[in-house]
């Protein structure tokens, strides 16, 4: 991988818009901040996301790789460097771009289900609770009521509702994501 990267980084300014030099590029600096991780570099892994955004908001990149790779950035602030409000922006800036271009649902989804689950997860469930509903709702049109995607929308919609206080709202919810889980199991057991 090095000797491609070498390459990439080499042909980069002669070929400013290679698709093959900035995905070969992208991928060498996720091993390069997966390998200062591993090593115990922790100091370096930030100023090595920081690259990673830097280089990212200089890309031509189509918007649907821009939104996943938002994400992704998102990722790896939240995962390995703890810096939850930099996680935030970079998730925010990834459901915003996405919505605005009308996305398909996988790439609008990765994004919202990140900065739905760092809120919760912060106990900002106000701010969290339109992002899930929405995240639910999409995962319902996509893949239909016994989708065990969606009974985990559901399941996190409920726990929302049950930290907010709407206990019986939250029953009913997750009485549908058993359901779906009940009938996925049954459907599961009786193919073997």
């Amino acid at each position: 991988m090095k000797l491609k990267a070498n390459l990439a980084g080499w042909l980069r300014p002669f070929l400013p818009a290679s698709p093959w030099v900035d995905r070969t590029l992208w991928f060498q600096r996720l091993d390069d901040v997966s390998n200062a991780f591993s090593d115990g570099r922790l100091d370096e892994v930030e100023g090595l996301l920081k690259a990673l955004e830097q280089d990212l908001a200089e890309s031509g990149l189509d918007t649907g790789t821009r939104v996943l790779r938002l994400t992704r950035l998102g990722e790896l602030f939240q995962d390995l460097a703890g810096d939850f409000d930099e996680a935030e922006r970079l998730f925010r800036e990834a459901v915003e771009i996405g919505e605005a271009a009308s996305l398909d649902f996988p790439t609008i989804a990765l994004p919202m289900n990140d900065l739905g689950l760092l809120l919760t997860n912060q106990r900002r469930y106000r701010e969290a609770e339109p992002l899930v509903e929405r995240l639910t709702s999409l995962t319902r049109e996509r893949f239909g009521d016994e989708d065990p995607e969606y009974a985990s929308c559901l399941e996190n919609l409920a726990a929302i509702y049950r930290q907010t206080g709407r206990t019986a709202k939250a029953s009913d919810v997750r009485a549908r994501a058993v359901r779906i889980r009940r009938a996925e199991h049954a459907r599961t057991w009786s193919s073997q």
